[in-house]
């Protein structure tokens, strides 16, 4: 894309503000939301093995009915959990 076109596409955007004067907010994707099993299996194999491929990650999320970026997701969560807890058990001694 050219230097023309990208300031022609953000001077176009004129429909970014409403008649109020504010700006119009875009809509958010939905939270997903797991399933029991989704989360039990997701927990199960994030005990066996903390980092998955790329290979194992698409086998998941197939297995489960999810996107890879929702198991990548997932395990980071998982991840961030675990070392706040750590953490937070550090701090109490």
């Amino acid at each position: 894309m050219r230097t023309s076109e990208k300031h022609k596409l953000s001077s176009d955007s004129a429909d970014d503000f409403s008649d109020s004067g504010q700006q119009s907010q875009k809509k958010k994707k939905a939270r997903t939301t797991f399933t029991g099993r989704q989360i039990f299996e997701l927990e199960k194999q994030f005990e066996q093995k903390k980092y998955l491929s790329s290979a194992e990650r698409a086998e998941m999320a197939s297995l489960l009915n999810v996107t890879e970026t929702q198991v990548g997701y997932f395990c980071a969560h998982l991840t961030l959990k675990q070392l706040s807890s750590r953490c937070s058990k550090n701090k109490n001694k």
